[in-house]
């Protein structure tokens, strides 16, 4: 992990460390040319305003969704900033021990 190139977005940051380069507005096209890239996947781990920004440019092929069995009672909705219906096509489910259930999805094709 160490190892693995982190691009990290972010308007507040101004310096990173830990093998990073900070993005402060999505580019489409270099990430559809990153994407074409040989090596492995891209994971977003990111808040709704990034998935929204990647999602307008149909950059996610995949959401993998994990399910927590806690209750918080507040916090900010994943989807809360898409502002048009996402249809997804269910492709698979995991239920881990800890009770941990991560569901798999690929967005459907206009």
């Amino acid at each position: 992990m160490n190892q693995t190139p982190k691009l990290v977005f972010s308007r507040t940051l101004e310096s990173l460390t830990w093998n990073s380069t900070l993005f402060t507005e999505l580019d489409p096209e270099y990430f559809r040319r990153l994407k074409q890239q040989p090596g492995k996947d891209l994971v977003i781990f990111a808040g709704p305003e990034v998935i929204k920004a990647f999602r307008k440019h149909n950059l996610i092929d995949e959401y993998r969704l994990i399910y927590n069995p806690l209750v918080l009672g507040g916090g900010k909705p994943l989807f809360e900033s898409i502002d048009s219906t996402l249809h997804l096509k269910f492709i698979s489910s995991k239920v881990f021990n800890c009770g941990n259930v991560l569901m798999v999805y690929e967005p459907l094709k206009k």
